[in-house]
């Protein structure tokens, strides 16, 4: 079940709670500005969900994380040693300084596409 209900903060605002149930059956909730906000969420977690991919902010891994996983699965899967080392070099310079610190779970097309964009126009010379 998942509901929306109306917070007073100490500080005389409002803010909105998203409640949810996760897909392992955990309560979670999420904070918003807006009643918006909060229904929208909750709608695209109820997709996300019912298709079996929701991950919860709370446990989500960093992108540089999730990136140390894909190099050891490659060596593990036995890349040449020169592709994981060039793998590598893609992680180190322009994925960690970039996005390495985002939460898996808010990577969208928008953050792809604007770390795209960063990456157009930064001279390789730089990375």
């Amino acid at each position: 079940m998942a509901t929306i209900r109306k917070r007073p903060l100490p500080s005389g605002k409002t803010a909105w709670q998203a409640d949810y149930v996760d897909g392992a059956g955990k309560r979670r909730h999420k904070q918003f500005t807006t009643k918006r906000e909060a229904d929208a969420f909750l709608v695209h977690a109820r997709g996300e969900l019912v298709r079996g991919v929701h991950i919860p902010d709370a446990t989500s891994i960093m992108v540089a994380d999730a990136a140390l996983l894909w190099l050891a699965r490659g060596d593990a899967e036995g890349l040449e040693r020169a592709t994981l080392d060039a793998y590598g070099q893609h992680v180190e310079l322009p994925i960690k300084p970039l996005i390495g610190c985002a939460k898996l779970s808010r990577i969208s097309v928008p953050s792809v596409q604007a770390f795209a964009d960063k990456l157009g126009e930064t001279p390789l010379g730089q990375w």
